[in-house]
């Protein structure tokens, strides 16, 4: 699958050994492609994965965008924390679950810097929640699958998810067999 047509359709990844599967919807990879940094002149941006929550499925359904407030330069971007919590509660209430953050880098394909490790391990330890990790999503300036770093993050490691050739779609029921 190209990437214009993953973007259309969203992607999958399991995200272990067994059965669970974190699915990126076209809503939020649409978010992502209106901040790739192509220009020289693009500051970071970034902002937080809401999704829904089943068993063995996380459906990252929005990604939001970055706030007036956010501190932003050309290799940082640092969220305004009140707006960020403000949406995690509103969230929340119509069903949607803070499971991480995404944000850009002025590069083809991303790398996350010692500070994004350090940053998600601290959020995951510091956070409130019931997750086994967050998520964290960098944005690279390369379209295609080269060009997205995900992992998965606990308060003292990560683990990266990777395709291997197409991306495949997987759905809850054609993982059950």
């Amino acid at each position: 699958m190209d990437w214009e047509r993953a973007i259309q359709a969203g992607i999958e990844f399991r995200t272990g050994p067994g059965n669970e599967i974190l699915r990126i919807e076209p809503r939020a990879l649409a978010t992502f492609e209106r901040y790739r940094q192509l220009r020289p002149t693009d500051p970071e941006a970034g902002g937080m994965l809401l999704a829904s929550i089943e068993t063995n499925f996380v459906r990252i359904a929005r990604a939001t965008e970055p706030e007036t407030q956010d501190k932003r330069t050309r290799l940082s971007f640092r969220p305004a924390l009140g707006p960020q919590q403000r949406t995690i509660d509103r969230e929340f209430s119509a069903g949607l679950h803070f499971i991480g953050e995404w944000h850009t880098h002025p590069e083809p394909c991303p790398v996350p810097s010692q500070v994004d490790v350090c940053s998600m391990n601290d959020c995951f330890r510091l956070s409130k929640h019931q997750l086994a990790g967050l998520v964290m999503i960098i944005i690279g300036t390369e379209r295609s699958m080269k060009g997205l770093w995900i992992s998965i993050h606990t308060d003292d490691a990560y683990h990266r998810l990777v395709t291997s050739g197409p991306i495949t779609p997987i759905t809850p029921e054609s993982s059950e067999g």
